[in-house]
């Protein structure tokens, strides 16, 4: 059972859309109608400058370190470590197709 909220915990932290969030936040816009369209750190940094570009590429690099973190608490020390693997995938899922962007 732990290993499916793990997953699931994964997957919902790699959704946060923080590219999405602090430009929605500063200029009240959708950036994926701006640049190259793209939710990411580079396109934040091209609409609202590098320190904005490096703090959303922070975040994320936070999600994956938080995913990890928080499956090596719950996941039982017998368990296969590839169980990490599988959870750090999962982030990437979720940020690549995120739920609070319709999976786009």
């Amino acid at each position: 059972m732990n290993l499916f909220i793990v997953l699931l915990i994964s997957y919902f932290l790699g959704a946060i859309p923080f590219a999405y969030i602090m430009t929605r936040i500063i200029t009240g816009n959708d950036i994926r109608k701006f640049g190259s369209g793209n939710v990411g750190a580079t396109n934040v940094a091209r609409m609202l400058g590098l320190k904005y570009g490096f703090l959303v590429a922070a975040l994320d690099i936070l999600k994956g370190i938080m995913a990890i973190s928080i499956a090596k608490v719950l996941i039982p020390v017998e368990t296969p470590r590839y169980f990490l693997l599988i959870a750090s995938l999962m982030v990437i899922v979720g940020h690549n197709w995120s739920i609070f962007l319709k999976f786009l």
